[in-house]
């Protein structure tokens, strides 16, 4: 579990004394609050669940500005490259992963669902971190609270609150990047505001064009740009919140094609959240939220046979939650809800060679979901947790994700947690109705759902904290595809261990380092490493702060034809060096792959005989200011 560490410069920003933080002991650290395990307060050492946290400084000491460059750092998770367009990483936890997309993590920010119903990929690829409050990471199921897609993990992102700051970012490959937040509050109303861009040139590269026999190499860069902008307005009970998000990619490769100049991709996003609380009496507390969500994902390449080739994707989504928490006792708990979902998707293509064409009609589903927790804790320090949720989808059945949950402090330095939860993925609507060229859908696909057992040891003496997980998860109904989409008639068993160990080695000097072994991973999932680990360094003396952070993925694998070969393993470095010009204003280097290591991923077409190029070493400065 991973614990921030705040340094001095990201401390001057907001006016606080970073000798204070230090000279907290490892345990008054473990108290930060986490949310998303059970929507209720919780710490690193009572949460029912694996569970990784970053805060606001944290991120901003790594020099960490996407979520998937966050994504290594946290033990079990992966993300790297792969050519669907240039400004897309996709992530697993604990090694498995359908297909290109991450269908098996929900990602929410702000308790918004940011993944696309229509194919669950992601729907902002480059999602800024810098007007994020904290990130927390739960590993292993999440489907008893949140339902489909919290398969074998949540990220839950929280945005920033009444803070004014900015940073001017410039970099090499023509990297510029511009980032705010502004805030102001009267009575008892705020507003909180946030502006994020960024704009590339790219690297260069060379390609593999695949829409020719044999494949050819040719050279490509991998330009992209994007703006967000986030709001969020509250007044007594009633909260409003809302994004509208663009962000492309040209060049590189589309759906792993080469086609230099005709490549282009487009991710937008917009929604709106209205929220209000309800305090009915004492204990029982209400949250209502209705939500509206629109996406598009558009693609613009060149693929043999079809010539010029143009998708469209679109989607819209309705949302109405009703979240109750009761505290029915004084060691007891419960909290229940409910969750009502419309969708609306489409998806169609133009070819040069066959005209229009729909890759299914236009589709609607209904979801409902309805939930029920109790928590009881014990004299002893004991706490229960048992729960549940029951999902209904209107075209694919119904599916239900218990949850059963202990954790015990045996002794004020030791801690064990024993954990067991179900999660189930819904098809979605590519893989229930696709009309492709080579791959169709099949709309009698059934949910694929998993068997998660967890036991979790953390121990805390002095200035170290050690925590270990081990895990073992059955997959039953797991979805592959071939020419279609199918369920697979055998289970998929695998388990794992994950090690995180972290300590204060003085009041300038801390350490983190966490470590993954993957065992028997399904056979489909060759493509992701099954030893992972990172560490981060920070020191801190009078005005400087220096990371140090790197993080290694073990041996992966992509299929050449008939063959499977392996890709070598490999550490990425970075460094951020952070200097306080005065109370308001940073300074700083920042350097990602700084050994400049030449590594590939796999691909996901057996065409190809080159993994995907990645990033080499890139430099940027910036200049953070605080008001």
């Amino acid at each position: 579990m991973c614990v921030a560490v705040l340094s001095s410069p990201a401390l001057a920003m907001h006016g606080l004394d970073a000798e204070e933080l230090y000279s907290l002991p490892l345990q008054e650290l473990m108290e930060l609050e986490i949310t998303s395990s059970t929507l209720t307060r919780k710490t690193l050492r009572s949460v029912p669940a694996s569970v990784t946290v970053f805060t606001r400084d944290q991120i901003r000491e790594m020099g960490a500005d996407y979520l998937y460059e966050l994504i290594n750092f946290v033990p079990g998770f992966q993300a790297f490259r792969q050519g669907a367009d240039g400004m897309q990483y996709f992530h697993s936890a604990r090694g498995h992963r359908t297909s290109v997309k991450s269908r098996e993590v929900l990602i929410l920010v702000d308790g918004v669902r940011m993944i696309r119903e229509a194919d669950s990929g992601a729907a902002i690829p480059m999602l800024s971190l810098y007007n994020v409050a904290k990130v927390e990471f739960i590993r292993g199921p999440g489907s008893a609270i949140y339902g489909s897609n919290a398969f074998l993990g949540v990220i839950n992102i929280e945005t920033v609150r009444g803070q004014d700051a900015a940073q001017v970012v410039g970099g090499e490959h023509g990297r510029m990047q511009f980032n705010g937040v502004y805030s102001f509050a009267q009575g008892d109303s705020e507003l909180n505001l946030a502006l994020n861009h960024f704009a590339e040139d790219g690297q260069t590269y060379t390609l593999e064009n695949i829409n020719v026999s044999p494949p050819q190499q040719v050279t490509g860069k991998d330009p992209r740009k994007g703006t967000d902008f986030q709001f969020s307005a509250r007044t007594g009970d009633y909260r409003l919140q809302g994004m509208i998000s663009r962000q492309e990619a040209e060049d590189y490769y589309i759906v792993e094609r080469a086609a230099s100049d005709l490549n282009h991709s487009y991710h937008d996003v917009a929604y709106l959240q209205l929220m209000r609380d309800l305090d009915w009496q004492p204990g029982l507390h209400t949250r209502l939220e209705l939500g509206y969500s629109a996406n598009a994902f558009k693609l613009n390449t060149e693929i043999r046979g079809l010539g010029i080739t143009r998708t469209d994707q679109q989607e819209t989504n309705l949302q109405l939650i009703a979240r109750n928490a009761w505290q029915y006792a004084s060691q007891n708990s419960l909290e229940f809800g409910l969750e009502l979902r419309e969708s609306d998707m489409s998806s169609v293509y133009s070819t040069q060679t066959r005209g229009d064409l729909e890759f299914y009609p236009d589709v609607e589903r209904t979801i409902t979901g309805v939930y029920v927790q109790n928590q009881r804790y014990y004299d002893s320090g004991l706490q229960v947790v048992v729960g549940g949720r029951y999902d209904d989808y209107d075209d694919v059945g119904d599916s239900f994700s218990p949850r059963v949950s202990l954790v015990y402090p045996v002794s004020p330095r030791h801690t064990v947690k024993a954990l067991y939860g179900e999660a189930f993925r819904a098809p979605n609507a590519n893989e229930l109705y696709l009309v492709g060229v080579t791959l169709v859908g099949n709309p009698d696909l059934k949910p694929e759902t998993i068997k998660t057992s967890e036991l979790i040891w953390i121990s805390l003496w002095g200035h170290h904290r050690l925590t270990v997980n081990g895990h073992y998860n059955v997959i039953e109904d797991s979805i592959y595809s071939t020419t279609t989409f199918l369920n697979r008639t055998e289970d998929e068993a695998f388990y794992g261990m994950e090690i995180d160990y972290a300590v204060q080695l003085s009041s300038q000097w801390q350490l983190q380092v966490n470590a993954t072994a993957l065992r028997n991973l399904p056979a489909s999932d060759y493509r992701e490493a099954d030893r992972l680990s990172s560490f981060i360094l920070n020191y801190q003396s009078g005005r400087w702060n220096v990371n140090v952070n790197a993080s290694y993925a073990g041996t992966r694998h992509m299929q050449v034809g008939a063959d499977k070969v392996a890709l070598d393993d490999y550490w990425l470095l970075n460094s951020k060096w952070m200097y306080r010009l005065n109370q308001h204003a940073n300074l700083y280097i920042n350097g990602r792959n700084l050994l400049d290591e030449d590594y590939g991923t796999p691909t996901r077409l057996t065409l190809h005989t080159d993994a995907m190029p990645n990033r080499g070493r890139e430099l940027m400065v910036g200049v953070e200011l605080g008001f």
